[in-house]
């Protein structure tokens, strides 16, 4: 019997790409429950001195030690999580005395009801709409006595509709960490929001959490 080798190749890479997709990847946020929120992978914002987060940075198996950058000059370090971990990048700001945030990109959303079980349920939510070329929307979920906040961002929201319907599976791109009792500090501020948007306009967007549904959200235009 004879194969076309074609087919047999383009079947073989279908299969590992099935294998792949349906692989657990291990998550650095989620699975390490030896570390409470606001701390991961044992830094603690508030608390962990620069020197001692780096330490843990340059030691860790899950960080991608060839794509980092560590310039303790530029108030920041980033860099890319090796292969195999639900979590594509990070970054961590610091002062001269202690990290102050740890901001976390997952490589594909995880649908909030899966945090949610973990952390339980936010304490306000925040929805910031704009637009750009496209009517864009700003997805945060905030624990501000935790140090957590759970961050969306929406390029392509339906300009005709008057509200955010937040579902079991509404997909979250990204987690902050932050010194509990931090949230309006400035620095904190700005970087989950990362709008040109002054803090009247947050503390207008900010409505309780009252579990899934129907939300009303705040427009503003990008500066």
């Amino acid at each position: 019997m004879k194969f076309d080798k074609g087919l047999v190749s383009l079947a073989m890479t279908s299969i590992a790409l099935v294998l792949t997709c349906c692989q657990h990847r291990v998550s650095t946020i989620l699975d390490d429950p030896d570390c409470s929120p606001p701390c991961w992978n044992e830094i603690v914002p508030g608390f962990t001195s620069p020197e001692e987060a780096l330490s843990y940075l340059s030691s860790s198996p899950e960080i991608d030690q060839g794509n980092k950058e560590f310039e303790i000059s530029r108030g920041y370090w980033s860099w890319l999580f090796t292969p195999g971990y639900s979590e594509s990048s990070g970054r961590i700001y610091f002062n001269e005395f202690n990290v102050y945030e740890i901001a976390l990109v997952f490589d594909r959303p995880v649908p909030i009801n899966k945090i949610i079980e973990i952390y339980g349920d936010p304490q306000f939510v925040s929805f910031i709409s704009g637009w750009a070329d496209t009517k864009w929307m700003l997805f945060v979920f905030l624990y501000p006595d935790r140090g957590i906040a759970l961050k969306s961002f929406d390029f392509w929201f339906w300009p005709d509709r008057d509200d955010v319907r937040i579902g079991q599976a509404t997909k979250i791109e990204e987690i902050y960490f932050f010194e509990p009792g931090m949230l309006w500090d400035e620095n904190t501020l700005s970087r989950i929001f990362k709008l040109n948007a002054y803090e009247s306009t947050v503390q207008e967007s900010l409505q309780d959490w009252h579990g899934y549904g129907s939300y009303q959200y705040t427009s503003k235009e990008l500066r």
